[in-house]
């Protein structure tokens, strides 16, 4: 068997074995939950950490177009790798199993799911950012100057976009976990 035919087929080359796609099954619709969650999880952070960045030295050109691309990229190249790397989701809906009602588990779900990305996300680019030229001290003056900020804000659209991304995620990946239970 030749790999254009092992591409075709997802079989592997011992014969019965099928090989799952990258994007495809439950790996497939955590990996794009991932990715639309910190996507726009990081345009909130990149407008609102510049925001107020702009706010702090209002004459200076702080909140401009590429500043906020390098910090949308700076932000989304962090997410992804602490959501890659941890479970976030998986911890996410342990907790929210654990609640009575649709709503507050989805509540409780978004809540999780903040407080860990945020946390996690805004530490690190807080340390990139200022380190070099506040040390540690500034650096986490800084942190705690954005991050009840980012908290809320990244709450409020974890609350609007999860349930979109999910319907998204369930129609690309071929897997819907609503349904598999």
């Amino acid at each position: 068997m030749d790999f254009l035919e092992l591409l075709k087929t997802r079989r592997s080359v011992r014969k019965g074995v099928t090989i799952m796609p990258l994007y495809k099954g439950p790996a497939g619709f955590e990996r794009f939950m991932n990715i639309f969650m910190n996507l726009v999880i990081c345009v909130g952070m990149a407008t609102l950490i510049l925001a107020i960045v702009q706010a702090q030295v209002p004459e200076a050109p702080i909140f401009t177009p590429i500043a906020w691309l390098c910090m949308f990229l700076e932000s989304f190249a962090f997410g992804f790798t602490v959501i890659t790397l941890l479970p976030v989701s998986n911890w996410a809906n342990a907790v929210a199993s654990k609640v009575e009602g649709k709503i507050g588990s989805y509540v409780v779900q978004a809540i999780v799911f903040d407080i860990v990305m945020t946390t996690v996300m805004s530490l690190l680019i807080s340390f990139v950012d200022n380190i070099q030229t506040r040390g540690l001290e500034g650096t986490f003056a800084s942190w705690l100057g954005v991050f009840p900020y980012a908290l809320i804000v990244a709450f409020f659209i974890i609350l609007v976009f999860m349930a979109p991304s999910q319907a998204l995620a369930a129609k690309l990946s071929g897997f819907d976990p609503r349904k598999a239970r």
